[in-house]
């Protein structure tokens, strides 16, 4: 929630440059909400996965994102992938195999969560991708700020737990460098 919430005081700075509330208006508003919730989706399959698996294994997981990226774009945007990129996904996905141990007795099935993450993540990046066809950088970040506020504020009613000053220094901290 505060890392959507304090990422508008940035994000009000990039709107204002980008052309003002003007930048805002928008005919593919269903296109952010669904890229919103994906992108939402994403980052709670990340931090979840920090909470559950040692913290390098959480991360080397999430980074299977661009692998998605690129085998989304084929069917999504109807990209040409050469046999190169096609080779580095098959191996790229191999080490993914080879960092969850399937079938080896000791896979944790908490790794599918970041790699649901990466998945939502590579998701996210080809709505971007098509949305950035007609709409700025800013309102895509716009559309996307305020659907991960109203959802993660949603969740607060059964899951607030009042920071101390240490941990709301590092709550807007957090929010302003992800804004």
């Amino acid at each position: 929630f505060f890392r959507n919430l304090v990422a508008f005081l940035p994000l009000a700075f990039f709107v204002a440059r980008a052309g003002g509330l003007s930048t805002l208006r928008t005919r593919h508003l269903g296109g952010h909400l669904v890229r919103g919730a994906v992108g939402l989706t994403a980052m709670v399959c990340f931090f979840l996965s920090y909470k559950l698996l040692p913290l390098g294994e959480a991360v080397a997981l999430g980074m299977a994102g661009p692998l998605f990226i690129t085998a989304l774009s084929v069917p999504l945007l109807a990209e040409k992938v050469g046999i190169r990129r096609w080779s580095a996904v098959i191996v790229g996905f191999a080490g993914v195999l080879v960092m969850t141990r399937p079938g080896s007795g000791i896979f944790d099935p908490a790794a599918l969560i970041p790699l649901a993450g990466a998945f939502f993540l590579g998701l996210a990046m080809v709505m971007v991708r098509r949305l950035s066809r007609t709409e700025q950088s800013a309102t895509i970040v716009f559309y996307f700020t305020i659907t991960a506020t109203l959802a993660s504020g949603a969740s607060l009613p059964w899951q607030w737990v009042t920071p101390d000053a240490t941990g709301l220094a590092a709550l807007v901290a957090i929010g302003l460098i992800g804004g």
